[in-house]
């Protein structure tokens, strides 16, 4: 299965970079996400997960100015490829919890954005974008179905 192979890969890569002598900590969050899953480390994993995903608390009422509409649009943007792809992709939750961490990581300079204004956008929970984090949290806890996409659903 994919997982398995991403995160033997993942292990292969972090065991050479420790044979290099390259520090662990500069490691992505991405990169130790997939370590994480790979460990079967659910508490780490589920952290993790939560920084980069979880609805934030609103933002306060006096704070004076909100994040542009096209920082919210580019969040949005993310957050729907994110669900799309992981919705998409086999695997336990842990690999796809990873997979999400990653996947967002590496979409977030193309989108211009900081981890920082990513966060100040989540903050001021704009509707758009809480129905994308609301279906990447959907994504990461069901399992792909076995139905091919266009295909009937079979009935009982």
């Amino acid at each position: 299965p994919r997982d398995i192979e991403a995160l033997d890969a993942a292990a292969d890569e972090a065991s050479a970079q420790s044979e290099m002598g390259l520090d662990a900590g500069a490691r992505s969050e991405g990169e130790r996400a997939l370590a994480e899953a790979r460990a079967r480390d659910t508490r780490a994993l589920q952290a993790r997960f939560a920084r980069w995903f979880e609805v934030p608390v609103a933002a306060p009422a006096s704070t004076p100015s909100s994040p542009s509409s096209a920082d919210e649009e580019a969040v949005w943007v993310a957050l729907s490829a994110v669900g799309d792809v992981v919705s998409e992709m086999g695997g336990t939750e842990l690999a796809r919890r990873a997979d999400a961490i990653d996947i967002l990581e590496r979409l977030l300079p193309d989108a211009r954005l900081s981890p920082g204004r990513y966060r100040e956008v989540l903050r001021h929970r704009a509707p758009t974008v809480m129905r994308a984090l609301e279906a990447v949290h959907a994504a990461v806890r069901t399992k792909p179905s076995a139905v091919a996409p266009g295909a009937p659903a079979q009935r009982r």
